[in-house]
């Protein structure tokens, strides 16, 4: 009687712990197939509605046809990546409220496609002083500034539900470690063995729990721990190895592509080469951790290098600006 009784209780606890498991892997899957790749395909969208407004105002601005068209080809290319990945966050989307703030986004992404085709038209029917009048007028900067606003409300709403996700997933190991000692105390008659089995559950599941809450919160550098183990544990842990994986790669391109939009946003302001190359080094060398650098102008009239911009660099007396 007693080894059946134990035995039993051996099987309830076993099965107990698959179900924690399954639970807890369905639950990771969902995050990564909903909210985790819905922030990286909004996130991406925004970037290329950034394009759109630089390569937009570079079309007024260009001198020549080639330029123009060179212009008009990038605002295509990036409405279509734009599109494409909202297209891929809506249908991640799993609130009504998010739908409905997207589809507000998309209302005023349609009025600021149509302003850019004006612009396009305005370059044909009144010339290049209509076309950059338009592009700077409040109604154009409007449209684009709350279409940018709404986009980022959709996207943190993502990022809050990624967090209530990982509080499910610690609710729901909680209850499992409620529902774990209840069973123990029910095998009391075998308790060596039922708390050696209970750890051997437990603890790595919270690990992993913890793992994924880094995740979620943007803690991409945490070790994955587990994934060497042979069972349903190690299954779990190589599956969210392979999120944390995505997740870095995505986290990675967002970054050198933000940073990208912004350093040429920047350069675009300037009025001179001097300012040019000061907004670039001032840019990059913060990024690149480079602590002097020195831009130089080739002067084909005379053939010599000219020092136009500088970071942490101070000028010497027996060194001279320009050299050939």
């Amino acid at each position: 009687v007693g080894l059946a009784y134990l035995l039993l209780f051996f099987v309830v606890l076993a099965v107990h712990s698959l179900n924690v498991q399954a639970s807890l892997s369905a639950e990771t899957q969902r995050v990564y197939e909903h909210e985790l790749l819905a922030i990286s395909h909004l996130k991406e969208a925004n970037i290329n509605l950034v394009y759109i407004g630089r390569a937009t105002r570079q079309f007024a601005l260009a001198l020549t046809p080639a330029d123009r068209e060179r212009e008009r080809q990038t605002v295509s290319v990036a409405e279509e990546k734009l599109e494409l990945e909202l297209a891929e966050g809506r249908r991640r989307l799993t609130r009504v409220e998010s739908q409905q703030q997207l589809d507000r986004f998309l209302a005023l992404y349609a009025t600021y496609k149509s302003n850019i085709e004006h612009t396009l038209a305005l370059i044909q029917q009144e010339g290049q002083k209509a076309a950059i009048a338009f592009v700077s007028s409040p109604e154009f900067q409007k449209t684009v500034t709350e279409a940018d606003a709404l986009l980022g409300v959709v996207t943190r709403d993502c990022e809050a539900q990624a967090q209530q996700a990982a509080q499910h997933a610690a609710n729901l190991y909680q209850n499992s470690r409620e529902n774990t000692a209840w069973l123990v105390c029910l095998g009391l008659l075998g308790l060596p063995l039922s708390l050696l089995v209970a750890a051997s559950v437990r603890d790595p599941a919270e690990r992993l729990r913890v793992v994924v809450e880094g995740l979620a919160s943007g803690q991409l550098d945490v070790l994955v721990p587990h994934t060497e183990y042979p069972n349903e544990i190690g299954a779990m842990a190589r599956s969210i190895e392979i999120l944390q994986t995505g997740a870095r790669q995505t986290e990675a391109q967002r970054w050198v592509k933000s940073h990208l939009a912004e350093i040429s946003s920047q350069l675009q302001q300037a009025a001179s080469f001097e300012e040019l190359g000061d907004r670039l080094l001032s840019s990059l060398a913060p990024l690149l951790q480079v602590g002097h650098g020195v831009l130089y102008l080739f002067q084909e009239s005379d053939r010599r290098l000219t020092l136009v911009a500088s970071y942490g660099y101070r000028e010497r007396k027996n060194l001279s600006s320009s050299f050939g």
